[in-house]
């Protein structure tokens, strides 16, 4: 079901655009075959609350890409970025959701149309790839501090691996 995550810290820039569309692509499908909303004991959010999250924060992270692109600013990473790029996993227990990613109950529709825009704001960075793999100016992340645009998108990719073993583990849920 869920496409597994095979990448690391070194992988190619390519490979990450690639499973960061493949996975909207994923997410998307499994939203439209799972049009009922699901309460689960798997995850205090819903089925449908997990893939706004997951929506809201995938619209979010391409315009910080390219604010990263345009910024000259160079912090050092944090040891949180650090943790995380190590890991190459989100602790599910102990991270919380920033404010703005919060789920606030839009209608399934809405939603559904929202996943091709976010989309389409992913193709816009293919021909920016080189750029976004060489670029070492940052933009903020609420939690993880300053992230260069690669790291953005490996953020991105980790982070909707994330919450597609929670959507995958909720239909498992649902199942029993």
């Amino acid at each position: 079901m869920r496409s597994k995550l095979l990448l690391n810290k070194h992988s190619s820039i390519r490979e990450f655009y690639d499973l960061a569309l493949e996975q909207i692509v994923e997410a998307e499908s499994l939203l439209e075959a799972n049009p009922e909303d699901i309460k689960n004991s798997v995850s205090k959010w819903s089925l449908h609350n997990q893939f706004e999250h997951l929506n809201l924060t995938g619209r979010s992270t391409p315009p910080r890409i390219l604010n990263a692109l345009a910024s000259n600013e160079i912090e050092p990473i944090s040891d949180n970025s650090t943790l995380l790029f190590n890991r190459f996993d989100i602790d599910r227990y102990t991270e919380e959701a920033p404010e703005f990613s919060l789920p606030k109950g839009t209608k399934l529709i809405k939603l559904m149309r929202t996943f091709d825009r976010m989309k389409g704001q992913v193709y816009e960075l293919e021909p920016l790839l080189e750029k976004i793999d060489q670029h070492k100016g940052t933009h903020p992340h609420p939690i993880l501090g300053a992230l260069t645009p690669r790291e953005w998108l490996m953020f991105m990719v980790i982070h909707q691996d994330h919450h597609l073993k929670i959507i995958e583990a909720i239909l498992m849920d649902g199942l029993d």
